[in-house]
């Protein structure tokens, strides 16, 4: 470990760990038939410990690679087929089930991109030079009145 806290590949290991750990308990709860409740409440730590090292992993990959990695996932998405009402309960289900991790990762991803790869606008400038120019014209106006 670094200064800079753990590596990519070391957290690239660590998140796929606690899949496994989340799929296995998922599976060893779910033959058990707990309850959604109880389900939820297991694996709410293992979850949430994931997410924070997807987060870690989001953080630490520069923004070129995420956007490859979503153009990446927009086309596997892209040549899966659409669910057809035609299709057997089974091909479906299956179907869905490919579809929904990508859409989730497609869409965590483009939050990330949107919010961290938008640009300063000019309205945000000057928004920035009208709040310096009135902290810098204040200043003298207040001392002057209180010196009064």
């Amino acid at each position: 470990m670094s200064i800079f806290g753990k590596s990519i590949q070391a957290l690239a290991k660590e998140r796929d760990a606690l899949e496994i750990a989340v799929a296995d308990k998922a599976t060893v709860l779910t033959n058990k038939d707990v309850e959604t409740n109880q389900l939820v409440r297991e694996l709410l730590p293992l979850t949430t410990k994931l997410q924070s090292v997807k987060r870690g992993i989001r953080d630490r990959t520069p923004l070129a690679d995420l956007k490859a990695q979503r153009d990446q996932l927009q086309n596997t998405l892209d040549n899966l087929p659409e669910p057809d009402p035609d299709m057997g309960d089974v091909a479906r289900l299956l179907l869905v089930n490919q579809r929904m991790p990508l859409e989730s990762e497609i869409q965590e991803l483009d939050n990330y991109l949107m919010f961290n790869s938008r640009p300063l606008t000019i309205v945000g400038r000057l928004i920035l030079i009208a709040v310096g120019c009135a902290a810098v014209f204040l200043s003298g106006l207040i001392g002057r009145w209180f010196a009064m």
